[in-house]
């Protein structure tokens, strides 16, 4: 049994701005904003399941994503990517597929780091 397994901004800080979980129809949707370095990334994960969180604490912040894709294994729908973290087992689930995209900031907007 064999996987692709990606890594996504490797070993980087990424803190968690926003996490949102969303019913669209019949599957549950991801919304993460994301601060990496000074850039904002929206990561949207669409029909997720089995999704697990460990210890959350505020700022939730993790070192690197990791997906591991499924599909040459014959796995479909809301199990084709695995998504977790690399250090903690902090963040753990399954989904269908994913979206990435980044913010732009406006000269009006401000954040910490």
């Amino acid at each position: 049994m064999s996987a692709y397994r990606e890594s996504i901004l490797n070993w980087k800080e990424i803190e968690f701005m926003e996490l949102s979980l969303k019913r669209d129809f019949d599957k549950l949707v991801l919304f993460c904003r994301c601060l990496i370095g000074n850039e904002i990334i929206d990561l949207s994960f669409y029909n997720i399941s089995r999704m697990r969180f460990g210890e959350l604490s505020n700022p939730l912040i993790i070192q690197g994503l990791c997906i591991i894709d499924h599909s040459q294994n014959g796995w479909e729908n809301e199990s084709r990517y695995e998504i977790c973290d690399f250090e903690d087992n902090r963040i753990h689930f399954y989904c269908e597929f994913f979206r990435s995209s980044k913010v732009e900031r406006t000269e009006h907007e401000c954040y910490d780091k």
